[in-house]
C-alpha cells in the first residue's frame, strides 16, 4: 500500500467509458482494481493524460467523473488506464 491513500481491492467490474466531448460514444471496459479514490481499468484504446472520463457501471454504482492519471500499453491493442475520481465516492468500493 506504499504511497497509496487506500488499499486497492482486486475486482473485475464491467464498465462503460466515455469522454466529455463524446458522452454518447461509450467503450466497454473492465476494472482491474478499485478504491473509493479511483480505479484501474483495462481498455482497448489510448486515453490522453489529464482528460476527464465518464465511468458508468451497470451494477448500480452512480455515473462518476474521473481524471486519467496514466495510460500504459500492456498489449498491442490493450491499455491499463489509471483513473482518479474527481469526487471521491464510497459507492464505488466493493460490495
Amino acid at each position: 500500500m506504499e504511497g497509496r491513500k487506500e488499499k486497492r481491492i482486486s475486482q473485475r467490474i464491467p464498465v462503460l467509458l466515455s469522454s466529455l466531448a463524446q458522452p454518447l460514444h461509450a467503450e466497454q471496459a473492465s476494472t482491474e482494481d478499485i478504491t473509493s479514490y479511483g480505479v484501474r481499468v483495462e481498455t482497448g484504446r489510448q486515453w490522453e493524460l489529464g482528460s476527464i472520463v465518464l465511468v458508468k457501471s451497470p451494477q448500480g454504482r452512480p455515473l462518476i467523473r474521473a481524471r486519467v492519471v496514466y495510460c500504459k500499453p500492456v498489449e498491442p491493442k490493450a491499455f491499463s488506464l489509471g483513473l482518479e475520481f474527481v469526487t471521491r465516492n464510497p459507492a464505488w468500493m466493493t460490495r
